[in-house]
């Protein structure tokens, strides 16, 4: 067993209670891996888009000039003995009470069958305030009804509203209730139903949306609160068997391999028992050879020493930090097997453990010499 070796073994040895919490723990987090990404990897369900399709919607509106002003000239148009203003920001209300709009939705698919579109109009004014309405009316406008409607066809209907009489109807509800709570709102709610096949799913869905009609006493405005689109998801639920990265697929093995390996090591640092006192001692002197390596000066055959005082020492260390300390140096004697310090004539001397391995080889002789 070479220095490295027999130093890795004292080590495990010595910290073996340690080296047997890190093994289990390797062979529990490495098993628990490879057991989830190889054995058990479990499933994952996930909702899946499979077709889409939109509803949407446009408006146009309109007011008639009841009376010709300087303000509407060549760009209206005239119907019905009427003055024509349409898509206007800003409508006035002494000039044009008669507010008209189209309301035109269509359904977007790939595939379409038997699909029946209603289009309802309703006119709703109520009072509302902190997140409460205090009172509503309604009045139905049109409704149109169609039958096999294709992608992309439109369904029109068509509402009409006199704001002066708006107007008045709010009054004289107000009057009636003897208070007028909230904000009053006047909006037109289209109310579009389609039912059919689409996209190969049969179908049956209602929304509705608010064309907001806003009176501010002279003027009014038409404007549509939200955008007449929506998109429909079809979506299916699909389970799939999980799948792992590296960390699972590779660092579980690789965990549990670890920990074999630790297992190996620490069955056979027990098999060997615990290290002796000459490999401890060896293992300190290999150690501090390393250390003081640069102020060991080898010297074959030096002369005896037999008429000095001659001191022990009990390590290479202390010996290296005797001749730091009086500014000498060591001395190997490789004849003799052991390092010297003279000083002011006395001589210490440190004569190291016998390498373990050879003292087995040679049947215990050197330790018997050593002694």
């Amino acid at each position: 067993m070479n220095e490295t070796h027999r130093r890795l073994r004292v080590r495990l040895y010595d910290r073996r209670l340690l080296a047997v919490l890190v093994v289990v723990c390797l062979l529990c987090v490495g098993g628990w891996l490879s057991y989830t990404a190889y054995v058990e990897p479990g499933d994952r369900t996930e909702e899946q888009t499979t077709d889409s399709w939109t509803v949407s919607g446009t408006v146009s509106h309109g007011a008639t000039v009841s009376e010709p002003t300087p303000i509407y000239g060549d760009d209206t148009d005239s119907a019905d003995g009427g003055t024509t203003v349409t898509d206007e920001p800003l409508y006035y209300t002494d000039v044009a009470p008669a507010a008209h709009g189209d309301v035109a939705v269509a359904y977007d698919a790939d595939r379409s069958d038997d699909v029946t579109v209603s289009l309802e109009l309703e006119r709703v004014i109520r009072a509302v305030g902190d997140d409460a309405v205090y009172w509503e009316t309604s009045e139905r406008l049109e409704r149109v009804d169609r039958a096999d409607v294709e992608p992309g066809e439109d369904v029109v209907a068509t509402f009409e509203l006199n704001v002066t009489d708006l107007e008045d109807r709010t009054d004289e509800i107000e009057t009636e209730l003897g208070a007028s709570p909230g904000e009053t709102e006047t909006a037109v709610d289209a109310t579009v139903t389609l039912e059919g096949d689409v996209e190969g799913e049969s179908v049956s869905m209602t929304r509705t949306f608010r064309i907001d009609l806003a009176l501010e006493g002279a003027t009014y405005s038409i404007d549509v609160d939200e955008p007449l689109e929506e998109t429909v998801t079809e979506t299916e639920t699909v389970t799939e068997t999980r799948s792992y990265g590296p960390l699972w697929t590779v660092g579980g093995p690789l965990l549990v391999v670890l920990g074999a390996v630790g297992v190996g090591a620490i069955g056979i640092v027990h098999h060997r028992g615990p290290p002796t006192e000459t490999e401890r001692a060896w293992l300190a002197y290999r150690a501090d050879r390393a250390e003081f390596e640069d102020v060991i000066i080898r010297a074959d055959g030096l002369p005896d020493v037999a008429d000095r005082p001659v001191v022990s020492v009990p390590s290479l260390g202390d010996l290296a930090r005797l001749a730091i300390d009086v500014d000498g140096a060591i001395l190997e004697d490789s004849s003799r097997d052991r390092y010297v310090v003279e000083h002011e004539g006395s001589t210490y001397v440190y004569e190291p453990p016998d390498d373990p391995a050879r003292s087995r080889s040679t049947g215990g002789n050197e330790d018997v010499d050593a002694t």
